[in-house]
């Protein structure tokens, strides 16, 4: 908290900015409550179980935008949101 004190009047603004933008992702008093979890150490497991197991089988190459379309999927697929998948198919469809 003492170095948030020393922050400069417009990184005080551009932090207020944020988080009044993002305030609906700072629940996290109700996602413990749902059972989820919050904390940086299963999100760099997942990290891991998830991306970088499907991106670094041997033999794989991956240019950026191959490999961002492919991450996407990924992440919309094991977190059971279809509808991101779907999303996605169409928008890069309608890019064709």
């Amino acid at each position: 908290m003492a170095g948030l004190r020393q922050l400069p009047a417009a990184d005080w603004q551009c932090l207020g900015t944020y988080l009044r933008a993002n305030h609906y992702r700072m629940r996290y008093g109700s996602y413990q409550a749902d059972g989820l979890l919050i904390g940086s150490g299963p999100i760099e497991a997942a990290h891991r179980s998830v991306l970088q197991v499907r991106m670094k089988r041997s033999g794989q190459r991956w240019a950026n935008h191959g490999c961002d379309h492919l991450l996407r999927l990924r992440v919309a697929y094991k977190s059971r949101k279809f509808d991101l998948v779907t999303q996605l198919l169409k928008n890069n469809q309608a890019k064709i």
